[in-house]
């Protein structure tokens, strides 16, 4: 059996891999599609579910103790997503 601090060091490990994906996930999959013209409507649903998913994520480092400054990243990254996904669905919508 893992000792409890060896587990912790995974979590906090595996959070910080899901923030890099997530930062991947914002530029290839809520620009790329809209870059190209090929299936535009992607952007804005990717963009959404992008933004549902920070503002998880900032909910559960938040309930979590000493993580706050997480929260930092996940705010700015749900920001962006409501922003690419309002853009793309009601001010310039494919």
């Amino acid at each position: 059996m893992l000792p409890e601090r060896q587990i912790e060091l995974i979590l906090v490990h595996e959070d910080a891999s899901r923030a890099v994906m997530a930062r991947f996930a914002l530029i290839i999959w809520t620009g790329l599609p809209g870059a190209t013209g090929l299936l535009p409507w992607l952007t804005p649903v990717a963009a959404t579910f992008l933004a549902i998913l920070m503002a998880i994520a900032a909910v559960f480092h938040l309930q979590r103790s000493g993580e706050g400054s997480n929260v930092v990243n996940n705010v700015v990254l749900l920001v962006i997503a409501t922003l690419v996904a309002y853009g793309r669905f009601v001010v310039s919508p494919f």
